[in-house]
């Protein structure tokens, strides 16, 4: 599963609360440049809804299990307009407020410096430390119910009040199992509808 906004749409990302700031797919500025698409994630920093700058997912193939060969999510990114950002993923069981989250620990540094420019960024599973909750990390990774992108200056899972925007391109699992979906619950789903179809 890759998550590169060619459908058009936000392929399930989105800000936690309703607000003009919604992640939107901006046309022909793709890493492959014309053709290509990619989601702009923007915050205002003014302290209501939408000054915090992250974009959210709780939809398959990002809930439910994770997948036993997936180590790390890998994912580009582009600085469009801001101070230096730290760009962080976090996992959580829960939708909304409460349960258990882990986020990483370590930062990727999107730099004004090289802003424009797209840069590869991986986040590895075992980077990920427990910010709130108290459920170890192995049940969380098998009962996700929302997975974030963010930028915070400390390690956290809320993402820090900013006007700021970035971009992210091609976001998919680390490695991308050869057999088997990002998720196993994505995966049982699929095989259901396979043994309907053998039995049409």
């Amino acid at each position: 599963m890759v998550n590169d906004f060619q459908t058009g749409t936000e392929e399930g990302w989105m800000h936690p609360i309703s607000n003009p700031n919604s992640p939107v797919v901006t046309f022909n500025d793709g890493i492959s440049g014309i053709g290509d698409s990619s989601l702009w994630v923007s915050a205002d920093g003014q302290g209501g809804a939408g000054s915090r700058l992250l974009a959210v997912n709780r939809s398959v193939p990002w809930m439910g299990n994770v997948s036993p060969d997936v180590t790390a999510i890998e994912m580009d990114l582009k600085h469009v307009n801001a101070p230096d950002l730290k760009i962080r993923i976090a996992f959580g069981d829960t939708s909304g407020r409460g349960g258990t989250w882990y986020a990483s620990q370590t930062a990727y540094n999107l730099n004004v410096a090289n802003s424009g420019n797209w840069e590869h960024a991986i986040f590895n599973f075992s980077d990920l430390a427990l910010v709130s909750g108290s459920a170890p990390l192995a049940a969380v990774l098998n009962n996700i119910a929302e997975v974030r992108i963010l930028h915070s200056n400390i390690n956290g899972f809320k993402g820090d009040s900013i006007n700021a925007v970035f971009a992210v391109d091609n976001i998919s699992a680390v490695p991308v199992p050869a057999a088997f979906w990002l998720f196993s619950s994505a995966l049982l789903g699929l095989l259901g509808r396979k043994r309907q179809n053998l039995h049409k």
